[in-house]
């Protein structure tokens, strides 16, 4: 729940603010609850060097797979931002615009000033 853009979802966000903000609550609560408030790993910021696309039009995808629908693809050298890794495949923010994101294969990525 929740995109302005969606008919559907903009009814419920404007005409019943009450049942999308017990939503979002429920929702935050039930992560939390899930995660130990005390694990110090898991609560640990993770760092991951910055990245360049390393071939022409490689492949921005919505999920971490292979038959996964493409978002897009990116030039070679365009620079991202690795958010997350899993699998062989990195979660990314394309620089520049931030609105632009989504999962890459490893393999098609390079560390900057270095090789992947």
């Amino acid at each position: 729940m929740g995109f302005v853009t969606v008919a559907r979802d903009r009814e419920v966000l404007f005409g019943s603010p009450d049942t999308a903000a017990r939503g979002i609550a429920a929702g935050i609560v039930g992560y939390l609850s899930r995660h130990d408030p005390l694990d110090r790993e898991a609560l640990a910021v993770r760092s991951y060097p910055a990245m360049r696309v390393a071939r022409e039009l490689a492949e921005l995808s919505f999920h971490p797979e292979e038959d996964s629908k493409v978002v897009g693809r990116l030039e070679g050298g365009t620079l991202v931002r690795p958010v997350h890794r899993r699998s062989g495949w990195v979660e990314v923010i394309v620089r520049g615009n931030y609105r632009h994101f989504g999962w890459m294969r490893e393999s098609d990525l390079e560390i900057l000033g270095g090789s992947s």
